[in-house]
């Protein structure tokens, strides 16, 4: 591999010599369209009085909230007791919010943020969006989400992205191009978390959330459910989406020399993580997990991968985005799922029937569900939050709330999160007459 420029410690890197701006862009991070003032280096920002006061009120709310609720446990409790498999007051209320949607709590959810911009040129913004949220609907977490899944510019290459306004950044240009492979392989690198594009805002958002949490106490009382969503199996993605899924199917052994790039970054970035936070504590996820619709020898390599993640960091819940019915049950057997999951479209019904026999935790929101946020009446979120319950309620069960399209509506939001807590609390009493129905402690 090509010797790669070295960051700057100070300063910005494009500020210096035109080669080395040529070298290290190419090398290093790849192009992003719309870039942050700060790109590539990010520069921790300072907060003024006033925003220190705003971070407090936050806090105070999220205390405030949870001491007023009269319920029985704590969110931090009632995680503690839900991955323990004790008994419950009512399911878990994981927020699920990804970065940008909390945007509207900053707004008023008039819709004057562009999340997909601003939250990244300024993560300042993320982190008192994601504490807003907290304070204005009283979930059971607060849930800061990657940046960047690392494919968007930190691999180097020939990567480009494109920040836009009510999205993730959208790929562009994948890091490789397989017609000029070996080329390309000396061009990319495995990322660095501590350095490289959008992970050090992430660990800043995460660790400056325990810290003003900490000081105002709402950590005593709340856990942080932080993403470090690093495709662990997707190697073959360096070659772009649809390449890299026929990657694994045509060419086997270009898929596994790809993904040995991938994985060190997908375990530095879940270590970073639990660096800064406590796994008797807090939740960590990590989505894009190895998501497939049938078990045959494709499926079995990529999942490997994850096997070996399970294995090298604490505890985590992974998200599954796609129908794995036929291959959940492998996973469990083969050490491919570690504390649970967060399931998108396996059907509720299977994921409670091997989860719960394997031990795991299990939580589903179905693409429906997160639809229907923004486009569905009051009425049937209602119904769906009431149908999620009834069907998962049970020892390892925790309720996902569908806040992740930036549209989202206000009344859809308090609705869901206020039913899953009070029809929540009905469900699991009755229950409590049904042994083992609501614990069955390991």
């Amino acid at each position: 591999m090509s010797e790669i420029p070295k960051i700057p410690e100070k300063g910005k890197a494009y500020l210096g010599d035109e080669k080395l701006v040529e070298r290290y862009l190419s090398y290093r991070v790849g192009r992003l369209v719309n870039p942050p003032p700060w790109w590539p280096t990010f520069v921790p920002p300072q907060f003024s009085e006033e925003e220190l006061l705003e971070i407090e009120r936050f806090c105070q709310k999220i205390v405030d909230n949870i001491a007023k609720s009269g319920e029985r446990l704590t969110p931090l409790e009632r995680w503690r007791a839900t991955r323990n498999f004790e008994e419950l007051d009512r399911p878990f209320l994981a927020s699920a919010t990804f970065n940008n949607i909390t945007a509207k709590a900053l707004d008023c959810f008039s819709g004057s943020l562009k999340p997909g911009i601003d939250l990244y040129w300024y993560p300042k913004l993320c982190l008192k969006g994601h504490l807003a949220w907290a304070a204005a609907f009283a979930p059971d977490d607060v849930a800061p989400y990657n940046f960047s899944y690392g494919l968007d510019a930190e691999f180097g290459g020939r990567s480009k992205s494109k920040l836009v306004p009510y999205a993730a950044p959208a790929w562009v240009t994948p890091p490789i191009d397989v017609a000029h492979l070996e080329e390309d392989l000396a061009r990319i690198h495995t990322p660095d978390v501590y350095r490289d594009g959008f992970f050090p805002p992430h660990l800043w958002l995460v660790r400056k959330m325990k810290e003003f949490m900490t000081k105002y106490g709402a950590y005593d009382v709340m856990p942080i459910h932080a993403s470090f969503c690093a495709m662990p199996e997707a190697g073959g993605i360096l070659a772009g989406m649809k390449e890299g899924i026929k990657l694994n199917k045509t060419n086997p052994d270009l898929y596994e020399r790809l993904a040995k790039v991938v994985l060190p970054y997908t375990i530095s970035l879940g270590r970073a993580i639990w660096d800064i936070l406590d796994p008797n504590h807090d939740l960590g996820w990590c989505c894009d997990f190895p998501s497939f619709g049938i078990l045959n020898e494709a499926t079995k390599r990529a999942l490997k991968y994850a096997a070996i993640v399970v294995k090298a960091l604490p505890e985590f819940l992974t998200v599954n985005g796609f129908d794995q019915s036929a291959v959940l049950e492998y996973m469990c057997q083969n050490g491919m799922v570690s504390l649970g999951s967060i399931e998108y479209e396996t059907p509720l019904e299977t994921v409670k029937k091997i989860y719960t026999k394997y031990g795991k935790l299990y939580g589903m929101c179905s693409n429906e569900q997160q639809s229907a946020m923004a486009t569905a009446p009051v009425e049937k979120n209602i119904e769906l939050t009431k149908a999620n319950i009834d069907t998962g309620a049970g020892p390892g069960y925790y309720f996902v709330a569908g806040t992740v399209d930036v549209w989202s509506k206000y009344e859809n939001v308090k609705a869901v999160l206020e039913t899953a807590k009070e029809y929540g609390k009905k469900k699991y009493e009755e229950l409590k007459s049904k042994p083992g129905a609501l614990g069955s402690k390991k």
